[in-house]
């Protein structure tokens, strides 16, 4: 199965079971980094991850970030500049900053169809239509 469709249909799954999950959104990016323009990473509360926002530490932080916003209640712009104090002296630094938007998904009934649409849109290569 496409990872983009597995991450809707995740989404979709967490959702009709109530468990607690967020989306953390790459929303700008600005310089050489890691990760599509378009990346997208689901959190659930018992530590699963769907998607990449990029990798190793600022994947750790995101997941934390979208942790809190499930706490809270709150979605959140968050920023991260990868350079060598985030990675370390490793010659890894990418040189640039990301903002993510991480949101909390709330437990409603259209927002499972919605995504479990999206995904399976993904998955067969179809446009979704969600009727509420």
């Amino acid at each position: 199965m496409n990872e983009r469709a597995a991450l809707w249909l995740a989404a979709a799954e967490a959702i009709e079971a109530g468990r607690d999950a967020a989306f953390a959104t790459v929303a700008r990016k600005r310089g050489s980094l890691p990760m599509a323009s378009d990346a997208k990473m689901l959190v659930t509360v018992e530590g699963r991850r769907w998607g990449t926002v990029g990798g190793g530490c600022l994947e750790a932080d995101v997941t934390a970030q979208a942790l809190a916003a499930v706490e809270s209640g709150q979605p959140a712009f968050v920023r991260h500049t990868l350079n060598a104090d985030l990675v370390g002296d490793l010659a890894l630094s990418c040189g640039g900053t990301v903002e993510l938007f991480v949101e909390p998904l709330p437990r409603s009934g259209e927002l499972a169809a919605l995504c479990r649409a999206v995904g399976q849109g993904i998955q067969r290569r179809t446009p979704a239509t969600v009727r509420i």
